[in-house]
């Protein structure tokens, strides 16, 4: 069996699209991602905060729509594969770099800002609009017909 090779993450982008076109003439847009979490120290009661910065490629098609369509601050849900490349720095140094690569089969990139709101305006801490989901619909239980109890796992 081969191995998996698959990263998630929704974050916020750090800074525009850089949009680059190949030798080949495929589209390519570099991206920088930063992913954050909250806690409290239990102990401390003191906050903290973590941010996490990722270098994340786009080939094809959707790094054409990335370019369109987002801007610093759009928040994305990616999923790509993790890709280190080795280079030589100019005092020969060996350089690494991790990146997720969202290329074609796989690669999936989703727009999360509000279609009503511009992606500007949802990091300037404007509050996104209300959205009150639908009420819920009673269960209908069959006359005659015990629940069953038998859980398949």
């Amino acid at each position: 069996m081969s191995g998996v090779n698959k990263v998630i993450l929704i974050g916020n982008l750090g800074r525009p699209p850089e949009v680059k076109q190949t030798k080949t003439g495929n589209t390519l847009a570099n991206l920088a991602l930063a992913t954050s979490k909250k806690w409290t120290d239990q102990t401390t009661g003191q906050k903290h905060d973590k941010t996490e910065w990722h270098n994340i490629t786009v080939f094809g098609k959707l790094a054409s729509i990335v370019d369109q369509y987002c801007q610093t601050g759009s928040k994305l849900y990616i999923e790509g594969e993790l890709e280190t490349q080795k280079w030589q720095d100019s005092h020969g140094n060996d350089k690494y770099i991790t990146k997720v690569i969202v290329n074609g089969f796989g690669g999936k990139i989703e727009m999360l800002d509000s279609k009503s709101q511009p992606a500007a305006a949802q990091s300037a801490n404007v509050p996104p609009p209300i959205v009150t989901p639908p009420e819920p619909q009673p269960a209908v239980a069959v006359v005659g017909e015990e629940p069953e109890d038998d859980i398949p796992f």
